[in-house]
């Protein structure tokens, strides 16, 4: 027995030198993919995530303190600046203290905001409240709710071919959109067809423009998340249109010049569209050329859940 108890422990010991010195070549089967060497991070479009939430007691005796904790992270790409972390609905409960991971702000004793959270940052928050002592006669069910808040911005393009439309009447180049940015609410073109061909059963619509024919743009807003509370509003002036130098605005058109830039005119309750009618500025001196439409916009995302805790009379 002692002899087979040597075996084992040097057997462990050499295992334990392999993985010592081979741990670079083992880190490299186990961890995630790479690219080129690099960990590829894993952004969201559901940017402003609230993770893990843990209450204490979820059946209290009155009197007594409950936490409510939970971790805020960012899924996105970029940096966000402010978000905002609201507990509210607080009836059977008293004296809230919020506690928020630095760097952060208190509002009030239920509210704070996070600041400058960076790209997958991470941070906790934290709820101490005081069940009621008015609780004696038999348990009660209350909800306590809460909200996040913050400002976030997308942007897409879209290239169409522009034909000059005598040395060539259709486009060897296709409409393309580049990759919507990360965020909840995302942008869609949809443009005016300038032909269908019928290929089996399927139908291949064609987009392009060209002089002194004005086609239409609609700028499509969707929230890819879902759980906006409530539903985002992109306010006037919050969505910037830029387009090339070929191109310029037409009537109808949801958008206004200012700076040299087109700023929308209307509120848009997500999901919604503006529309836009373009013309070509000047004529172009080859066959074909690629146009852009390059679109900006600014909103606010709210959204929210809640938590039903039952506080229990003491016993006698």
């Amino acid at each position: 027995m002692k002899g087979q108890a040597a075996v084992v422990i040097i057997i462990l010991i050499v295992a334990g030198v392999a993985i010592y010195f081979f741990w670079p070549q083992i880190s490299q089967l186990i961890s995630p993919p790479r690219d080129g060497g690099v960990v590829i991070p894993e952004y969201k479009n559901d940017i402003i995530e609230i993770k893990d939430i843990y209450i204490s007691n979820l059946k209290p005796y009155a009197g007594t303190k409950v936490q409510i904790k939970f971790w805020i992270k960012n899924n996105g790409d970029r940096e966000v600046e402010k978000v905002k972390v609201n507990f509210y609905d607080l009836p059977g409960f008293e004296n809230p203290e919020i506690s928020c991971e630095l760097p952060s702000e208190p509002i009030n004793t239920h509210s704070c905001v996070l600041e400058n959270m960076g790209s997958l940052d991470q941070r906790e928050v934290s709820l101490i409240l005081d069940a009621s002592k008015e609780i004696t006669a038999k348990p009660e069910a209350f909800k306590i709710s809460y909200s996040i808040e913050y400002n976030y911005s997308g942007y897409r393009i879209a290239n169409i071919p522009f034909i000059d439309g005598v040395t060539r009447t259709h486009p060897m180049n296709k409409f393309s959109e580049s990759g919507a940015s990360y965020g909840p609410i995302v942008l869609n073109f949809e443009l005016q067809v300038r032909k269908e061909i019928e290929v089996g059963e399927q139908v291949i619509k064609e987009y392009w423009a060209e002089p002194n024919l004005p086609f239409e743009v609609t700028f499509n807003f969707k929230d890819v998340v879902g759980k906006a509370s409530p539903k985002v509003n992109i306010l006037n002036e919050s969505i910037r249109i830029n387009v090339s130098q070929f191109l310029t605005k037409t009537e109808p058109c949801d958008f206004k010049i200012k700076n040299d830039v087109l700023i929308s005119t209307k509120d848009v309750l997500v999901p919604g569209k503006l529309i836009c009618f373009f013309i070509n500025s000047s004529a172009i001196d080859q066959p074909e050329t690629l146009v852009s439409i390059k679109a900006e916009f600014n909103y606010t995302y709210k959204f929210g859940g809640s938590k039903t805790i039952t506080i229990q009379p003491l016993p006698e």
